[in-house]
């Protein structure tokens, strides 16, 4: 069964929604990454020393950049997310189109 422009519009604004949600996420994913886990970074410091309090920063350093990390990772899919909604709907505009066009 053909796709009417009506479903393919709704298809396309289905990923690019979800597409906008990835984006979200991972902006709160790279915030968290950055202001919160500089906190409690800060306050590991500040109330804890010896080798115990700098294996725990180390880890927790490492912590925040594999985070930082997913978040980029995450803006890229959202991204490409983006860019294969936009390709799918010219394709299916221009596969109705020619559907329509057609004389047999």
């Amino acid at each position: 069964m053909p796709m009417t422009p009506e479903t393919i519009e709704m298809h396309f604004k289905e990923a690019m929604d979800l597409a906008l949600r990835l984006k979200e996420e991972a902006d709160k994913l790279n915030k968290l990454a950055g202001e919160e886990m500089m906190q409690i970074l800060c306050s590991t410091r500040t109330g804890w020393n010896g080798r115990c309090a700098e294996l725990v920063l180390e880890k927790e350093v490492r912590l925040t950049a594999r985070l930082k990390e997913e978040a980029c990772c995450l803006n890229k899919i959202a991204a490409e997310m983006e860019g294969r909604a936009r390709e799918m709907y010219q394709s299916e505009i221009l596969n109705y189109r020619l559907a329509a066009s057609r004389i047999y």
